[in-house]
């Protein structure tokens, strides 16, 4: 954001946060930035950035705990869910390349509509999560998580911006998504 502000002094922005965009857009909003799966919203959807989903724990936990070798193993474990954008959260999607799809339906122990607080509980030992990539990848190199079940993966949460249907886009707009995918070209949590 700023980046774009020094590019283009000229130009006002207004930034508003929200658990729930979709429901929150106006036809006033040039570019919503979204993380994750998308209801139908009639808008134009662009890929910023890819964004895996990533089961991990702490160590400690793992050490703890039974062993987590398939995903329907995650049952008997403490789960960590993270409640947002009206998604059920008690079922967790996962996909093998050799043995397809499968779903599981844990019983969080714990849950919160905010991700630093469901990151902090894995980070202290609480249970198992699925956290978005880029939130968790500092903590992956750290060694404070570890991937569980890596050659199985969660549905992506991609970075996207959802733009007007409408014929045609402003230059303000132009040089924003210019300036994101520039940012966003070489995603940060994959240095």
């Amino acid at each position: 954001m700023q980046e774009f502000v020094r590019k283009h002094p000229a130009v006002s922005v207004t930034l508003e946060l929200s658990d729930s965009p979709i429901r929150q857009m106006s036809e006033s909003w040039d570019v919503v930035v979204h993380i994750g799966s998308l209801p139908e919203s009639g808008r134009l959807v662009t890929t910023l950035a890819p964004n895996e989903r990533v089961l991990c724990a702490s160590p400690s936990y793992l050490q703890h705990s039974l062993p987590i070798l398939q995903p329907e193993d995650l049952v008997q474990h403490r789960c960590l869910a993270l409640r947002e954008n009206n998604e059920d959260v008690t079922l967790w999607r996962f996909t093998h390349s050799r043995h397809g799809r499968t779903t599981v339906r844990v019983r969080p122990c714990m849950s919160s509509n905010d991700g630093e607080i469901v990151r902090d509980w894995a980070l202290a030992g609480l249970g198992v999560m699925v956290r978005s990539e880029w939130d968790v990848a500092d903590d992956l190199a750290a060694g404070r998580l570890q991937s569980v079940l890596p050659a199985w993966s969660s549905p992506s949460a991609d970075v996207v911006a959802l733009l007007h249907a409408r014929q045609g886009r402003s230059r303000r707009t132009n040089g924003f998504l210019q300036t994101l995918r520039e940012r966003l070209n070489s995603p940060p949590w994959r240095r």
